[in-house]
């Protein structure tokens, strides 16, 4: 089957993206990467075939607006996102050709996609298509009974939280749907597709086990990633290192940077 993997955001969306595409190919699929052309690195280290998305998008994402984005909670979160999805025109208009382009080309079987790239959605649902969201974030859409939507306060209503998150996001689409598609769908019909589109979770039951009243449709997969080791091999002094001490704490803050790394420093010393 011909499948291809639609991703915008940062470093840490795109490698579980090339990691479910590794997996793909090695059970004979056909696999095509469509990212921001700042990770094409990612697809063709993990042997993907790369379809760019263009750099403008990620270069806005680098800004102070978006870096505070991903370091805020609750509210302040929610608000700054709306804020922060007013993308310029030229760019959102370069991101809707450059995926249009892919979708048209390559004409796939499945469509597996980021919750930022609707498009694929409507494509799907447009054309027939299975489509299949892929979320590196938990708990976006369907309600987890023992928390609230993940831009919202812990304290916060928990089915209200979902109800507004699913509210923004059939917003976003069915604006999305007028521009690409001239009202093609109605919001409804944009609704009835988000909830009934299927959910890979890209989470470790560890941290986020599998709640036994979700679906089939939804699934707690693992954290997916490439195969690195492949093209990679350790500094001396790195094996050196893990040679000569036994306990040893790695520490990683992903691939957003922090606008508070006071704060998170303090946390990490008390942690060690």
């Amino acid at each position: 089957m011909k499948i291809l993997l639609l991703s915008i955001g940062s470093r840490g969306d795109a490698e579980p993206f090339a990691g479910i595409g590794t997996i793909l190919k090695d059970r004979g699929h056909e696999v095509m990467c469509a990212f921001p052309e700042q990770y094409r690195f990612v697809a063709e280290e993990a042997g993907l075939p790369f379809h760019s998305l263009g750099s403008d998008y990620m270069d806005m994402s680098n800004t102070v607006e978006a870096r505070q984005l991903s370091s805020e909670k609750g509210f302040k979160r929610l608000f700054m996102s709306r804020k922060f999805t007013r993308i310029p025109d030229a760019i959102l208009q370069d991101l809707r050709t450059r995926q249009q382009a892919i979708m048209d080309s390559f004409h796939p079987d499945i469509i597996i996609h980021h919750t930022l790239c609707m498009n694929g959605l409507l494509h799907g649902m447009k054309n027939n298509i299975k489509v299949i969201n892929f979320a590196t974030t938990p708990w976006q859409i369907h309600v987890v009974r023992e928390l609230p939507h993940t831009f919202f306060p812990l304290k916060f209503p928990l089915r209200l939280s979902y109800r507004i998150g699913l509210f923004l996001i059939t917003g976003r689409t069915a604006e999305l749907a007028n521009v690409t598609m001239k009202g093609c769908f109605t919001k409804k019909q944009i609704r009835k597709g988000i909830l009934e589109e299927p959910i890979i979770y890209n989470v470790s039951p560890a941290i986020f086990p599998e709640p036994d009243y979700w679906t089939h449709r939804f699934m707690i997969a693992g954290f997916l990633d490439r195969h690195k080791l492949d093209q990679w091999t350790p500094p001396e002094a790195l094996v050196e290192f893990l040679h000569r001490h036994e306990k040893i704490m790695f520490v990683t803050l992903g691939s957003n940077v922090s606008i508070h790394p006071e704060r998170n420093s303090r946390i990490l010393v008390n942690v060690l």
